[in-house]
């Protein structure tokens, strides 16, 4: 039989070396924002970040902000979900982003972020005094801030105002409510303290109404004397005002047929209603 000799020989196979560093997937445009002259002077920043590798994958990128206020992340996916609380500045602010992969490679991108606040605008305010104002259906006058108020008001609300009508309690609903006609005295309370007083005269162009009694038609012609000058038989009428001290005048004629002793004979009854304001 023959013989059989074996050998090994190792053949070794240079890998090529990984030059390429990570891709940054990232906003690439600046970021702006342009905050409320009356809001707050922070604001939240939010974007996402990710890094993709030729030979590692995903990688992870580290976030730099100076400046900031406060910065925060929770993962989305295969990216970072970052929130930066930035003040707004007269400059902007850089944000350093960085990856590196198992080899070593690394890659670095900035972004620009942008936050403004023009100034606060000017309170300038005064009372207004001689105000006047109808009253409406219900004999009041609403006063608002505007209504009360001469000037500009700044980064005021109306919940930063109160207005207290003739000596109300603070904090009734109805404390900005005038009652009645006539000359009424206000304090006007900003965020909470005492700032000024003014007054208003409120008057009455709501004309009154009134409710006729029913008509009657089964009285006797020897009732007449009982009827006359007198409503007891017959009611009053009803009186509708949105104010008090309204009241009422009448007067009343005969009317009788062409025969006056055989033709029905009719009562005519004029009412007129005045308000307190005339």
């Amino acid at each position: 039989e023959g013989a059989t000799t074996t050998k090994q020989s190792t053949v070794t196979v240079n890998g090529t070396p990984d030059v390429v560093p990570p891709v940054i997937v990232y906003p690439t445009e600046a970021i702006s924002v342009e905050l409320d002259p009356c809001g707050p002077s922070t604001t939240d920043i939010k974007f996402s970040v990710s890094a993709i590798d030729n030979c590692s994958g995903r990688v992870p990128v580290a976030v730099s902000a100076p400046g900031r206020v406060a910065m925060s992340s929770v993962s989305e996916g295969d990216a970072d979900k970052w929130t930066i609380t930035y003040a707004a500045s007269a400059t902007p602010y850089q944000i350093t982003l960085t990856a590196t992969d198992g080899a070593g490679n690394t890659t670095t991108q900035t972004m620009w972020v942008s936050v403004t606040q023009a100034p606060a605008p000017p309170q300038n305010l005064a009372c207004n005094t001689g105000l006047t104002a109808p009253v409406d259906e219900f004999c009041q006058v609403e006063l608002t801030p505007d209504m009360v108020l001469e000037g500009t008001f700044g980064c005021l609300t109306p919940a930063d105002i109160e207005i207290v009508v003739d000596g109300k309690a603070r904090g009734d609903v109805w404390a900005n409510y005038t009652e009645g006609t006539g000359l009424h005295e206000f304090d006007v309370y900003i965020e909470g303290e005492y700032f000024c007083t003014g007054n208003i005269t409120t008057y009455d162009n709501i004309p009154p109404a009134i409710e006729c009694p029913v008509n009657y038609d089964d009285f006797v012609c020897t009732d007449i004397d009982e009827l006359l000058g007198t409503l007891e038989h017959t009611g009053e009428p009803v009186i509708y005002d949105n104010c008090e001290g309204a009241s009422y005048d009448w007067y009343e004629e005969v009317i009788y047929g062409e025969d006056e002793q055989c033709d029905d004979v009719t009562i005519k009854r004029v009412f007129t209603v005045t308000d307190g304001a005339g």
